[in-house]
């Protein structure tokens, strides 16, 4: 409540609609005419000091009902004094396997989980969990409706999935522009209420801008794949995988998450990682790429929704970007065409009809990512046909 109050403060004041401001207008004007503009944003204000309140209440709702318990160690945020090991490797864990047909082949240097029922936490790697998936957002209004349906949804679904397959989903917030402007303050003070809300499904970005930049997907396949790794419990400098996927959606795009589990999960299986029971057959190094093709011809995923191997994000973590900046592409055609030019041996899944724009298509039991969920009444449609 502390903070809803200094946010009020601080965008009445933004707005020139302060009690002494309001006084100074009186007497200039001497009618309450020039008031009205004042009316209008303090309605504005409230409601969207309405939908913060709303926002953390449910947090602390979800997080006593127990239902969902996210996997982000709360040290990766940095809760860690400088002399700690880091919560993540510092050296790359994939090395060049072979070359056939002029496609690289990697080896990815993890230890094995163990799936059997003799697990043991204190000894053994634990069975990573399908994906973890970046949603860009904003710090407007309209992204804060999205933003507190889309949470609660999320959190509802992945809590009825087995935890081997479960999807965890991070909202990714640019960095408030520092200034002078009181803008800035409401708009830091907004970001303070998610970290305190949502502190473990929240990540701040170092980037002031919004999600078409190439640097700002790089950024996120960075702290993503920091998010990717566990110590291993009794082999010293030895790492535990968490998750097999890394992708990236953006929050006016609504994704089935049972589906998109299932889609994930089935490439897996088939890849010979586990079977039905999931016992542990053996590891078979295959990347893949999954979503949907956007340019014809070309190896680029649209942006709404997207995943990779995490072998892919670790290669791209430690190799150099090679003359990308001057390309007139989009961030995730980028991605595509450098992942083409990197020579992977790369397995791409395009789904054509399964990812689709809410305009475009109808909303079916085979959608699997709605996009273009923008205003209200779009993001309760496309939430309600879909989930």
């Amino acid at each position: 409540m502390r903070l809803l109050s200094r946010f009020l403060k601080k965008a009445l004041f933004a707005t020139q609609c302060g009690p002494r401001s309001l006084r100074r207008r009186s007497k200039a004007s001497g009618s309450s005419a020039s008031l009205s503009p004042c009316l209008e944003s303090l309605v504005t204000v409230v409601v969207f000091a309405f939908l913060l309140s709303n926002a953390v209440h449910f947090t602390f709702e979800v997080a006593h009902s127990g239902a969902f318990k996210p996997s982000v160690p709360r040290h990766v945020w940095g809760h860690v004094n400088a002399s700690d090991p880091p919560p993540f490797p510092g050296h790359s864990l994939v090395s060049l396997r072979s070359v056939i047909d002029g496609k690289v082949s990697l080896k990815f240097d993890v230890a094995d989980p163990v799936y059997s029922e003799d697990y043991d936490p204190e000894a053994h790697c634990s069975a990573p969990r399908l994906a973890i998936i970046g949603i860009f957002t904003g710090l407007g209004p309209e992204e804060a409706v999205r933003r507190t349906y889309l949470r609660h949804k999320y959190q509802q679904m992945n809590a009825k999935l087995p935890p081997h397959l479960q999807i965890d989903t991070m909202f990714l917030f640019p960095r408030p522009v520092d200034s002078k402007d009181a803008s800035f303050q409401v708009n830091k003070i907004q970001v303070d209420l998610e970290k305190s809300g949502h502190p473990l499904t929240t990540v701040v970005r170092t980037k002031t801008t919004g999600r078409g930049n190439w640097e700002d997907t790089l950024e996120w396949v960075q702290i993503g794949r920091s998010l990717s790794y566990l110590p291993h419990p009794s082999r010293p400098h030895q790492w535990c995988q968490r998750y097999r996927f890394l992708g990236k959606s953006h929050d006016d795009a609504v994704i089935h998450l049972a589906r998109f589990s299932r889609l994930l999960g089935d490439i897996v299986e088939a890849d010979g990682v586990y079977n039905a029971e999931h016992v542990d057959v053996g590891r078979e190094e295959k990347l893949h790429f999954v979503g949907k093709r956007d340019y014809e011809g070309l190896n680029a995923s649209a942006p709404f929704l997207w995943a990779m191997s995490l072998q892919i994000a670790e290669w791209i973590h430690f190799s150099p970007v090679y003359g990308l900046q001057a390309e007139v592409l989009m961030d995730d055609y980028k991605m595509g065409k450098w992942l083409s030019k990197s020579s992977l041996n790369t397995q791409w899944s395009f789904n054509e009809t399964e990812f689709h724009d809410y305009h475009t298509q109808n909303i079916s039991s085979s959608s699997v990512v709605v996009h273009q969920c923008q205003s209200r009444e779009a993001i309760v449609k496309c939430i309600d046909e879909l989930l």
